[in-house]
């Protein structure tokens, strides 16, 4: 019945007619993805629970309890924002109604934790609770609500950061607020709300690490407020942001530190330790198909990740005969490095006097080295098209690896990033933080000294080596 209807469907109206409907995606993602391509090779159209239902004005949550409880994504969020507002204000009589009113349409941790906050401030009298805010935000200089301060503190580059906050108000043709200073956290949270939220969002994630470091001091001091804004931490993934912020801070730290620390108190340890003279007939094969791969494996990342995507394309090169080129000479480079370093790990396992020189960071390091050449071929494939939808890692991960070094990071762009680039990353400051304790030391080390030294003399004290008698001296 089910295949006529499709017949029918598609001679008659054409096969733009026939829509794919799936009520609960997330509770059978094998069923879900054949179903939307069994539509997709006949021609239709997919839909969801969503399109059907919850087509619904922002924020609004009279409308969510006409119409479904189960709302957008994005809705969802507009929701968290707009209660968080609410409980972040100064106590009122309608405060807490409101709140209740809005948590009745979204659930999850962020719901949570915005009814724990509820729960504390009904307990608590209006009195009480007005004094704990008063106490909280207004005397406490650890537990701010105006963004900026964290930022700028009372200085004039406060103005010009608030100055910000009100053209993204006017962008929008709204007015920035009378009553209070554009960059109150109450406010932008509002403003995401119930105007834009995508600018909304933009703000929240520039300001993440501030938003984070309050929601510290608030549960450091263990007050009801912090579970609102931990909620609106979880918000758009401020977390992960916050964390592809300051993690390569922290890899770069580690890899200055101990390779000062290395340089200063272990010189003799600063080597390859090479193990030519146990087995050199695995190394001379090993050892060239390891380097020379990893040295254009190198090359490749530096180009897609230090040269803008403008650059390549002002240059005649569009982007698609880039891609071709980057996974052609990088899955060439990346095999034949894997090949390589897993020779050498062979030689290494196999061969007793190369094994005893084997150390446990030796080990380690071979392990996070494997793991970041399998994670870069697997992108390769993954972000390529090869296997599942192609993905330009240059607007998101390029863009962010070069804010690291221009001290303003992107986190959020990192964020946003497939998880498989994710792990790649994330193995690759692995290794970078394991680097000063290894043998890898050595890539930072180049024979420049002997350009310039002396030469070297060497004498015998023994007549009969000598290949023709002793000149005379006079």
């Amino acid at each position: 019945m089910i295949a006529a209807a499709h017949v029918h469907t598609i001679s008659t109206y054409g096969p733009d007619r026939v829509a794919g409907f799936s009520p609960i995606p997330a509770m059978s993602m094998v069923s879900h993805a054949a179903g939307s391509r069994f539509v997709e090779l006949i021609g239709g159209v997919m839909t969801s629970f969503y399109d059907w239902y919850a087509d619904l004005p922002v924020a609004s949550p009279q409308v969510f309890g006409d119409q479904t409880d189960v709302p957008e994504s994005g809705d969802w969020w507009d929701v968290v924002w707009q209660c968080a507002s609410v409980l972040l204000t100064y106590p009122n009589s309608r405060q807490l109604g409101t709140a209740e009113e809005l948590l009745a349409h979204i659930d999850g941790p962020a719901a949570d934790l915005l009814g724990r906050t509820v729960s504390e401030l009904r307990r608590a009298d209006p009195l009480t609770a007005a004094t704990r805010y008063v106490d909280t935000f207004d005397l406490r200089g650890r537990a701010t609500l105006y963004l900026t301060y964290w930022t700028a503190g009372d200085t004039r580059n406060r103005g010009r950061e608030m100055l910000a906050f009100a053209q993204t108000y006017r962008s929008t043709d709204v007015a920035p607020p009378r009553g209070e200073t554009p960059d109150f956290l109450p406010v932008v949270l509002e403003f995401a709300a119930t105007v834009d939220p995508e600018a909304g969002r933009r703000l929240l994630s520039g300001y993440r690490v501030p938003i984070a470091a309050l929601c510290n001091a608030l549960t450091e001091a263990a007050l009801p407020y912090a579970h609102t804004v931990a909620a609106v931490c979880r918000t758009g993934d401020m977390m992960g942001e916050l964390f592809w912020t300051v993690v390569p801070y922290v890899t770069m730290t580690i890899v200055a530190v101990g390779s000062w620390w290395r340089y200063r108190y272990d010189k003799f340890g600063w080597t390859t330790r090479s193990s030519q003279l146990y087995e050199s007939r695995l190394l001379r094969i090993a050892s060239p198909m390891f380097h020379f791969g990893i040295l254009v494996v190198i090359v490749g990342h530096g180009i897609g990740l230090v040269i803008p995507q403008s650059w390549t394309q002002a240059a005649g090169l569009s982007e698609g005969a880039y891609h071709v080129q980057a996974v052609v000479l990088g899955s060439i480079a990346g095999i034949t490095t894997l090949a390589g370093v897993t020779l050498l790990i062979y030689r290494r396992r196999t061969r007793g006097p190369v094994f005893m020189a084997t150390t446990v960071n030796d080990k380690v390091m071979y392990l996070v080295l494997v793991a970041a050449i399998v994670a870069g071929l697997g992108a390769t494939a993954l972000g390529s098209g090869v296997v599942g939808e192609a993905y330009n890692y240059r607007e998101t991960v390029s863009v962010w690896f070069r804010s690291v070094w221009v001290l303003q990071p992107r986190g959020d762009l990192m964020a946003e990033a497939p998880l498989y680039y994710q792990i790649h990353v994330l193995i690759g400051l692995a290794l970078f933080a394991l680097w000063p304790f290894t043998r890898l030391v050595h890539a930072f080390s180049a024979p420049i000294g002997y350009l310039f030294r002396p030469y070297i003399i060497y004498r015998s004290r023994e007549e009969l080596v000598l290949t023709r008698p002793r000149r005379r001296g006079w």
